[in-house]
């Protein structure tokens, strides 16, 4: 009885699991910028042993990155 009650809650924290990517994919996939990022680093996560801490480092970077030329477009270019 406990393998079938542990098989029961692994199914039930996969589903919590996916709940969860699917509330911040609606919120945090907005433009193709951010698609492009959440699949470098989703492809990156799945084929290399990259530390997350590198994935979240680089994304927060490419974010700043991206808000600079869209703040720099915005204005004309003008500096």
């Amino acid at each position: 009885m406990v393998i079938h009650a542990f098989a029961g809650i692994r199914v039930c924290v996969c589903v919590l699991i996916l709940n969860a990517i699917i509330k911040l994919w609606k919120k945090a996939v907005i433009d193709l910028p951010t698609l492009i990022i959440f699949l470098v680093v989703a492809i990156g996560s799945v084929f290399t042993s990259i530390s997350p801490v590198f994935y979240v480092i680089g994304a927060a970077v490419a974010g700043i990155i991206i808000q600079n030329i869209r703040a720099k477009s915005a204005k004309g270019g003008k500096n």
